[in-house]
């Protein structure tokens, strides 16, 4: 009688794991520079169509090499995922991440972190929170921005590293056919256990 156990087990197996997949999404900042302070149109920035409804839960950056002109400092390089549905009106869903924390000017290497991290900063407006997209094209915007802008242009030069945006899509209808039947095949299992 231990197929009984492996039954439920496998059935609820196939009732979950599609629901928690994240997903990533990689951006090259190489060659990135920062003009100004945030929605600075010579700020480099790109745009990403993301599944409408899917939840952007943070962002992790690797090998980030950057360089602040005095007088700005290290610390007001900021990067920002933001969600545009609603653009060009305020945008009030976003995640603001400073990664260096070094109040002087100069050039950092080989920085790896994430947002709200052990190390860095939240931005000037908060640190944010996780968001969900809403419909329509080029619904994440990611760019970065200078906190204390100083008129010294440019303020910040990235010279290389990658962000990885993690999000969690909304299930397709063949994930909640595959949770249904899982969840069904519990139930079976239990019934069947409480009749023997």
């Amino acid at each position: 009688m231990k197929l009984k156990p492996i039954l439920l087990a496998a059935a609820m197996a196939a009732a979950f794991p599609a629901l928690a997949q994240t997903e990533s999404l990689v951006v090259d900042l190489s060659g990135w520079t920062v003009l100004g302070d945030y929605g600075n149109p010579g700020n480099t920035s790109v745009f990403f169509t993301l599944p409408a409804g899917s939840t952007v839960t943070g962002f992790s950056y690797a090998g980030l090499t950057f360089t602040a002109n005095a007088p700005s400092w290290l610390d007001e390089l900021v990067i920002s995922v933001n969600d545009t549905t609603g653009a060009p009106a305020v945008i009030e869903n976003f995640m603001d991440w400073a990664p260096s924390g070094m109040q002087a000017a100069g050039t950092v290497s080989g920085l790896n972190g994430s947002w709200r991290g052990a190390t860095g900063s939240a931005g000037p407006y908060g640190a944010g929170f996780s968001f969900t997209v809403g419909e329509g094209a080029n619904n994440l915007w990611v760019t970065v921005f200078d906190s204390i802008p100083d008129g010294v242009l440019p303020d910040a030069s990235i010279t290389s590293g990658t962000l990885t945006v993690h999000y969690m899509p909304v299930p397709e209808p063949a994930t909640y056919g595959l949770l249904a039947v899982g969840l069904l095949g519990v139930v079976l299992a239990a019934r069947r256990r409480r009749v023997d």
